[in-house]
Parts: structure tokens; sequence; C-alpha cells
């Protein structure tokens, strides 16, 4: 059987199929400063590179089919990364034959989602079925080293198969282990106090420890799993999750056709609930009323100076506790038409911004905020 090496690596890692070798390189040498790569899949390659984007280049382009495979086809064949030596006599490809980036020779779609994933649907039902072993075989002994077979192999799977990245599964295991910290939290509120020793003769002095039943247990661990299924269970749960813990607020509809019209819908966000929300914040506020305070000193100073509508003729008459709003509008389009029926695709966004925030705030997306969407 045929099997695939990465001598890039100092450990000389084995893969029995190009997929799982070409994944690994994907992830672990891609940016490597000293990266050269021979291609000998069959006898037509032999061919070296210096740079990833090249040899990835070849592979969508000669043997994409390679990368649908479970297993490798061709016998007696070993892809072995060469080391970035020039002086290496053993090497069985011809030196001229060295591509890198700049070579005109590759013109191709450069398109990571040409690898169909569900090809890997046999990796990932071995997957399912340990997890389903486990939870499934009520007799067995669950060990500590089983928990962490599972979900070492959950681990493998984000970083192999899903391509996240170090940061992203740092995040995810964090929210576990949290999640983890809850439910002894949820255990421990159901406790109750038992003596423990009151069927033993043995012992004169009882002693009291706090125990869970079993079914209260069960009946937790249940009410979790519904919970967390829930939220996700569609989008209106998710919705209805946000609006409860995050202040979601979401966009309300209103009809701008007439009775006798076609039906048209608008929708808005109202501005009261993004304001209140966004002035909530002590130090924010504070910033704005300095900011504010700020200008007016300075065109009181120098008749010259206008920072906003405020320090013009009409702005003068504007009450100095109330709040400068700018609005803008902007058309987007929601597919890409050909033709004159193009403009019959679009939408047209309602965005407000407060004037008064400081100049190093205004042009954060963050302090943006959509107002109102309509067709």
């Amino acid at each position: 059987m045929s099997t695939f090496i990465c001598s890039l690596c100092h450990t000389q890692w084995e893969f029995k199929t190009f997929s799982k070798f070409f994944r690994h390189i994907t992830i672990y040498h891609q940016n490597d400063a000293g990266f050269r790569m021979t291609c000998d899949l069959n006898e037509t390659c032999g061919v070296a590179y210096r740079t990833y984007s090249a040899y990835k280049a070849d592979v969508y382009r000669r043997h994409s089919s390679e990368l649908y495979t479970s297993e490798k086809n061709i016998c007696n064949t070993t892809l072995i990364s060469t080391n970035d030596n020039p002086e290496d006599t053993n090497s069985s490809f011809d030196s001229s034959l060295i591509y890198d980036d700049g070579d005109d020779t590759f013109n191709y779609f450069d398109n990571d989602n040409t690898i169909d994933l569900s090809k890997f649907d046999s990796e990932n039902d071995s997957e399912a079925n340990t997890l389903s072993s486990i939870t499934s075989q009520d007799h067995k002994l669950v060990t500590m080293l089983d928990v962490k077979r599972l979900y070492t192999s959950f681990i493998l799977q984000l970083r192999e198969e899903f391509y996240l990245p170090k940061n992203t599964i740092d995040t995810i295991s964090s929210y576990l282990v949290t999640l983890i910290n809850h439910l002894e939290y949820l255990f421990e509120a159901q406790s109750f106090n038992s003596n423990c020793n009151r069927c033993s003769s043995t012992t004169s002095k009882e002693k009291l420890s706090q125990i869970v039943e079993l079914k209260t247990l069960k009946d937790i661990m249940k009410n979790v799993c519904n919970e967390i299924q829930n939220i996700t269970k569609n989008e209106y749960q998710f919705i209805k999750g946000c609006e409860q813990f995050f202040d979601y607020t979401p966009p309300q509809e209103i009809i701008v056709s007439e009775k006798n019209e076609e039906l048209e819908q608008g929708y808005f966000i109202p501005i009261q609930k993004t304001l209140s929300l966004m002035l909530c914040s002590q130090p924010m506020l504070a910033e704005i009323l300095q900011n504010v305070q700020a200008q007016r000193l300075a065109t009181d100073m120098d008749d010259d100076l206008m920072f906003s509508y405020r320090d013009g003729a009409y702005g003068s008459r504007i009450d100095d506790g109330s709040l400068l709003l700018q609005l803008y509008i902007d058309d987007i389009g929601v597919t890409n038409p050909i033709g004159v029926k193009k403009d019959q695709h679009k939408l047209s966004m309602i965005y407000f911004s407060l004037e008064d925030v400081p100049d190093q705030y205004r042009s954060r997306l963050d302090f943006i905020h959509l107002l109102g969407v309509c067709k």
C-alpha cells in the first residue's frame, strides 16, 4: 500500500491518502520560507515547486481526482517533499522543472471550494460512530481516558477537516469549560443534605454529606441538552435568544403601499432603542458632552470656525441639550442581473450616525447604525 511522507516535518509523518497529505501541507507548511515540494503522483510529473500556490495549482489542475478518493489508487508510489538543497544528487526530478508564482505556465482559477467535502463522509461517519458508541453503551464503564480520547478526536476534526485556526479552537474549548462549570453549579443547587451513614451499625458518629439524586442529575442534563438544541433549532428561536440575552432589537415591519396598491413593506429599527443602548455607557456619554463643549468654546473664540450644523445660522436655534443625527442612504443590489431590470433588484438602506461623537469614532463601523430598509 502506497504512503505519502512529509519530509518537511521533523517526525516524517506518513499518510495513507493523498487528501490527508495535502490537507497537512495546506495547514502546516503553506507559509514555510523554505517550501520545496516535488509532485510525483505519476510518471508524467516529477516537477519541483518552490511555493505552495504553484504546488496547489498543479494539484487542482492535474490531480484533483486524488483529492476525492479515500484510498490511493496508484500502487508503489510515494510522494516525498524534498529539502531545499540544490546539491542533492539523489533527487529523481529535473532541476529545470521548478516553478514558482511567477511562472506563466499556471493560468488557473484558484478556488479552494472545488474540494467536495461530501467525499469525506466516511470519515465523518467514523467520528459520529465513535461518539454514539460511547453514549449508547449503557453498561460499558466510561473512564476519563474515553472522555479525553473523544475530545481529542473532536479537536482533530476541527483542525484537520474544518481548518479552524488555533484561536478559534481555544475559544471553543474555553466555552466548553465554562459550560461544565455552570453544570457543576446547577448540580450543587439541586443537592440536599442526607445522612449517608444512617444504615451503618459500626459508625457511632453521623456524617452529613451533600448528594444529588440520580433522577435529578439526569433531569438537569436532559434540560441542558434541550436548551442547547432549542437555541439553534430554527432562526426564530435563535432570534428570541438574542433578544433575551443581548438586547437585540429586530427590524419592525411597516406597510408603505396604499390599500388599493400592491402590498409593499418596509422595515425600520427604532432609533430610540439604538440611542439608549449607545448612551447607556457613561464614558461614551462623557466624551460626547466634552466634545460638544469643546467645539462650542472654539467657535466662540473664532467666528470663522464651523464644526457642525449647530454652528450655522439655523443651527444656533437648536436646543443646547439636543443631539445631532446625520442620515445616509445607500442602494445595494441583492442580485447581479444583466439588463434593463437591474434596478428592480435593489434595496435602499438608511443609516444614521451621531454627529456629536468625537472625530476618532465617527468613521468607525460600530458607530454607523442601520435605521431602515425599503425596496
